[in-house]
């Protein structure tokens, strides 16, 4: 084991004497123990009724062994059709260090680390963090044509921050780029800020939101196309607004900073971005750190769906494994209407018949039925028929 241990010897000479002779060198020993990796295995995806409906929210599930008995973090990256829902996925793991951190959403947009200081228990869920001392701290990430926002793009940001003390100047750079697109808290005065989606000239704002030094807050950005940003602050919705009309095309991404020297001073962990808008009941999810669980409002019929795991020690990944596929798929039972008045064969009526009833259907709402009266039936009329068409929306 591990210390500083003292050398002694027992000496002989020829006349069979000897004697113990204490010596004054001293050696420490370092006894480092191999890391194994974790590893993750039967990766299962599901649906709530099993049946895989629009209906059905969406969960991995899947067994995770350390030979080391290690704390494991499992970082998940879903994706629908083939394609990674996430543009950029970087959880601040084991493995990320003071140059590099790694990017999991399959794009390879690995992070260059300038300054700033990886805790790998300093993460809001006490997993690892980065630290940026709000002076010239940052993370580049590789300048790709995954960053030209159109004006009518989709696109989530979502991110943990935790504020050391106010910011230096009034301005921090969250994630993004100056010029656009970026994310950044604006100081109007001690704990209150504003959250700023910028397009380019453009700069959309949220209401007045509070960030408490030492503190987490789950912060959560949503452009939807030319429609709005809207802002969330612990799955809270906290203003919207409308979107600049621009393309933007930056040349520099930082995490804690940018090109225009506007620092973040505090811990930033968790930074994915997505490549559409997420709702709010998925956001809600991801406050709860549930990032195995797709909500049913994310999904439409004919989606595929597919999540990939990567079990993390807190030193290093294990082995990568997805999951089976799964097709959203519409429901083949039909809506059932259940007539409330009039009673069946109730007496004559001339006049107007309104029919009151009530509609349930397993997968969906459903609109009105296309005909619901009869005006002027006559006494004589001996049956009437009516076509009720249920529309599933």
């Amino acid at each position: 084991p591990d210390g500083t241990y003292t050398w002694n010897c027992l000496a002989y000479d020829n006349a069979s004497l000897s004697d113990w002779a204490d010596s004054n060198w001293t050696v420490t020993v370092n006894y480092t123990v191999a890391n194994n990796p974790p590893t993750v295995s039967n990766v299962i995806l599901s649906s709530t009724s099993g049946n895989n409906l629009t209906t059905d929210n969406l969960t991995v599930i899947y067994d995770v062994s350390d030979p080391d008995n290690d704390s494991v973090k499992n970082i998940t990256n879903w994706y629908m059709d083939g394609n990674s829902i996430t543009k950029l996925n970087m959880p601040f793991e084991g493995g990320s260090n003071l140059t590099w951190t790694k990017d999991y959403s399959g794009f390879g947009n690995n992070g260059i680390v300038s300054g700033s200081a990886w805790n790998s228990s300093g993460g809001y869920d006490g997993f690892g963090a980065y630290k940026f001392d709000g002076s010239n701290d940052l993370i580049q990430v590789p300048d790709s044509s995954l960053w030209d926002i159109k004006k009518t793009d989709n696109i989530t940001i979502e991110m943990w921050i935790k504020l050391a003390s106010t910011i230096p100047g009034t301005y921090a750079n969250l994630w993004g780029d100056w010029n656009g697109p970026c994310v950044q808290i604006y100081r109007t005065g001690g704990s209150d800020y504003l959250i700023w989606y910028g397009g380019g000239s453009g700069i959309s704002q949220s209401n007045a939101v509070t960030l408490t030094p030492g503190t987490w807050y789950h912060i959560v950005v949503v452009k939807t196309a030319q429609t709005n940003v809207t802002f969330y602050q612990n799955m809270v919705n906290v203003g919207s607004a409308v979107p600049s009309d621009n393309d933007v095309t930056p040349d520099y991404i930082g995490i804690g900073g940018d090109e225009g020297g506007e620092y973040f001073n505090g811990t930033i962990d968790e930074v994915r971005i997505y490549n559409g808008s997420l709702s709010e009941e998925q956001i809600k999810a991801l406050y709860e750190n549930k990032t195995y669980f797709i909500v049913s409002q994310e999904t439409a019929i004919g989606d595929t769906w597919k999540a990939c795991v990567t079990p993390n020690d807190e030193a290093v990944d294990g082995t990568e494994v997805c999951s089976n596929n799964l097709t959203i798929v519409s429901d083949a039972t039909p809506p059932v209407i259940n007539l409330i008045a009039p009673d069946n064969n109730s007496e004559d009526i001339d006049g107007t018949i309104l029919f009151e009833y009530n509609v349930t259907d397993d997968e969906s709402a459903v609109n009105s039925c296309k005909s619901v009266s009869y005006t002027h039936l006559r006494a004589h009329e001996t049956s009437l028929h009516l076509v009720c068409r249920l529309l599933l929306e």
